[in-house]
């Protein structure tokens, strides 16, 4: 994967990966499908709740990129943006979302940004909420 810092754009390929990103940066995520279809979808979910569907349109907030195999870009990064992000020909159940799609962590430490590049992969690293 590709990781880039300072409003640029790390590319993070899906199934159960976790992606940490800058607070007020984008993100690009990869659609985890292996063969995307002109009918694949972005959903999100929280650790709770149900699974609800992004929508790109006439929106600056998400682009859903269909010549790029459907990647996903977040702009402006919030706290609740921290999610669970999938894509799929269907709305997955819940627990699908969250056990194969990709989870969004977003962080205002630097420092916790380069320990997770510095690592080569991604993974998750538990910290403490102020």
């Amino acid at each position: 994967a590709n990781h880039r810092i300072g409003g640029l754009t790390p590319v993070v390929q899906g199934q159960q990966k976790t992606v940490c990103a800058l607070k007020g940066t984008s993100v690009e995520l990869n659609c985890s499908d292996k063969k995307p279809t002109t009918s694949m979808k972005w959903y999100t979910v929280n650790r709770t709740g149900p699974v609800t569907e992004i929508t790109a349109e006439r929106n600056d907030k998400y682009k859903i990129s269909e010549e790029n195999n459907f990647n996903l870009t977040i702009n402006e990064l919030r706290d609740g943006d921290d999610k669970f992000y999938c894509c799929s020909q269907k709305t997955d159940e819940p627990q699908t979302c969250r056990t194969n799609g990709t989870k969004l962590q977003v962080t205002v430490d630097m420092f916790f940004i380069f320990n997770v590049i510095s690592d080569l992969q991604v993974r998750v690293f538990p910290t403490t909420k102020p």
